[in-house]
């Protein structure tokens, strides 16, 4: 706003979007509204400022802020109502759209109250001529601080409504942790009867062991079973322990990681490692770890 002592010039700027309320005639039958009301007829008829105009159209975008935060309320109630019902973590990116919304908004709103504080902390050099300006300056501080408070119920207004989505978007992260439990103890509740299955057939096994331990027996090459064989029993009987003692040898050398080290031959002299160790304990009566 340009103020002057005879006539003052508003200049706005309106990106043409169409059906925007913030066209340049939505301004001027706005401004036209303002003239109209009864409050402001008021303010007009008390004091010459030009600015008083400003503060109204001002207002008009405070107006505008409250419908729009109306209408997000009803869309957040709706997503609340939807969360309810359903468990879809879909609906958490638009939540974190709306609330990035929210932020974007609060800074706007900063900077709308420093627009305010700045046409108020503005003086008119159009009135500083004219020497007394004690009333219009008492109308303009009182209209400017009831801006003021009303930009500051927005910001409140805005942030509980992103508290709101924030219990929204933990909402939906707690359906859809639930459902994973759910599906979590199906699948644990599923392994347990696979492993009881398993038992069943390790018992199976363990009863059909002794016969096919006898199978395998009479089923040996060996001179006491079928004469005429080059092999002894003894010869499988030597061959059976000592590839059995092998086997152990090396699953303690390859399990003992933890106890024995990580270098591989400390593992694989396990028997002379492990008495070294219970000599030294019991010599020193310290437990060696």
């Amino acid at each position: 706003m340009i103020r002057r002592s005879t006539n003052s010039t508003v200049i706005s700027y309106h990106p043409n979007h169409k059906g925007d309320a913030t066209l340049l005639h939505g301004l001027h039958a706005r401004v036209r509204l303002i003239g109209e009301s009864v409050y402001w007829t008021n303010i007009f008829q008390q004091t010459t400022d030009v600015t008083f105009l400003f503060l109204g159209i001002l207002w008009q975008a405070v107006y505008a802020w409250d419908q729009a935060l109306e209408a997000l309320y009803s869309h957040i109630s709706s997503l609340e109502r939807e969360a309810i019902d359903t468990n879809n973590i879909k609906m958490t990116r638009e939540l974190h759209v709306m609330r990035a919304h929210l932020l974007h908004y609060d800074s706007l709103l900063v900077d709308f109250l420093k627009s305010v504080d700045f046409v108020l902390e503005t003086r008119n050099p159009a009135l500083e001529v004219n020497g007394d300006t004690q009333r219009e300056r008492q109308i303009l501080e009182r209209e400017g601080e009831n801006l003021r408070l009303e930009i500051k119920r927005l910001r409140t207004v805005a942030s509980n409504q992103d508290k709101r989505l924030g219990n929204v978007i933990d909402l939906v992260f707690s359906l859809v942790n639930l459902e994973d439990s759910k599906h979590t103890r199906e699948l644990t509740e599923a392994s347990l009867r696979d492993s009881e299955a398993t038992k069943q057939l390790s018992y199976l096994t363990m009863f059909f062991l002794p016969s096919i331990f006898i199978a395998g027996v009479f089923g040996m090459n060996v001179e006491e079973i079928n004469p005429g064989s080059t092999f002894r029993l003894s010869t499988y009987a030597i061959s059976a322990v000592v590839f059995t003692l092998l086997t152990a040898w090396g699953i303690v050398a390859l399990q003992s990681k933890y106890i024995l080290g990580e270098r591989v031959w400390t593992r694989f002299l396990w028997p002379y490692t492990l008495a070294k160790r219970l000599y030294l304990e019991w010599k020193t009566g310290v437990p060696i770890i």
